[in-house]
């Protein structure tokens, strides 16, 4: 009926009835807002390395590459909030075999044309990404899966980018389409 009954605990669980309803409840799942009502703590300030809200002058930005090429070079053209031309190359001698796996550095530059940030337009940038090229099971052997998380060498303050995407080995010209998504400071 209208009755609230008293926390009955059962297995780690407490048991709450009122008006006719029961809910359990685990104990830890309770403790985090019992600390968060009883803190008199300030809020802690944010990493100003993560900022990017405001007047920080960074953007989140989000393109496609798409590249083709015989290794080690590449070419072709970036879309989305940051648009043009990119050249890239990949440091034979960094290859490192892991299973399945082989990682290996990435150089590429972009020549920017368009996009969200217009400081960028005219630019020329240079990054560098470890990248990690996967074979899975059971897939097209032709095609591998590609990670990896690009930064700034030069021509801006921070280009903090992490792309994913594929490897194409079907024609004679290796065929790359990435996704990337991430933070850029002019």
């Amino acid at each position: 009926s209208d009755e609230t009954a008293a926390p009955a605990t059962e297995a780690g669980h407490i048991s709450i009835t009122t008006r006719g309803c029961s809910m359990r409840y685990l104990r830890l799942a309770l403790l985090p807002l019992v600390f968060a009502a009883c803190t008199d703590r300030e809020p802690v300030a944010p990493d100003p390395d993560f900022a990017v809200a405001g007047n920080s002058g960074c953007y989140t930005v989000k393109y496609e590459v798409h590249m083709s090429g015989i290794p080690p070079s590449y070419s072709g053209t970036v879309s989305g909030d940051i648009e043009g031309v990119v050249d890239a190359s990949i440091d034979l001698a960094t290859f490192v075999q892991h299973g399945r796996s082989v990682h290996f550095d990435g150089y590429v530059t972009y020549t920017v044309t368009g996009g969200i940030i217009p400081e960028l337009v005219g630019r020329v940038v240079q990054t560098m990404a470890p990248i990690v090229q996967t074979q899975p099971p059971d897939h097209d052997p032709l095609v591998q899966r590609v990670n990896f998380t690009e930064r700034a060498l030069a021509g801006v303050a921070k280009w903090n980018v992490t792309g994913h995407g594929t490897n194409d080995n079907h024609e004679p010209s290796i065929k790359l389409d990435f996704v990337h998504q991430g933070i850029v400071c002019p």
